[in-house]
């Protein structure tokens, strides 16, 4: 009989452990997290800047809906090329994180149409 017949056969490789499999995951899935709040951020910071005016008298507020539409128009063509675009796009804050932001720069009034804020949208934004 061949020598190779009598060994034992080898033991296939031990799998991976699920947990360190799982561990990998949730870490990737943090950096990805807080590379998309970055991109958010920077996103709503330069849309403040270029889209927002002070509005003094609050009959010149605008209404949370028509911003945060403005938000989006922004934030779609945000970046210097198109990676940086379509990442802008992947990372679009949800109505609820723009709104956090919002009030965390502005103080918002509750009216019979909705939330307003103190500012106006600049021409063509």
């Amino acid at each position: 009989m061949p020598p190779f017949l009598d060994a034992e056969p080898a033991k296939p490789p031990a799998p991976k452990t699920p947990r360190r499999t799982l561990d990998k995951l949730k870490t990737a899935r943090s950096r990805v997290e807080a590379l998309t709040t970055f991109v958010r951020d920077e996103a709503f910071d330069d849309w403040v800047r270029r889209c927002l005016v002070s509005a003094t008298e609050p009959a010149t507020w605008t209404q949370a809906a028509d911003l945060y539409r403005s938000y989006i128009n922004h934030a779609g063509s945000y970046g210097r090329n198109r990676g940086d675009r379509e990442l802008a796009k992947l990372a679009l804050a949800t109505e609820t994180r723009w709104g956090k932001m919002m009030t965390s720069i502005f103080t918002k009034q509750r009216r019979t149409r909705g939330w307003y804020y103190p500012v106006r949208l600049k021409r063509g934004s």
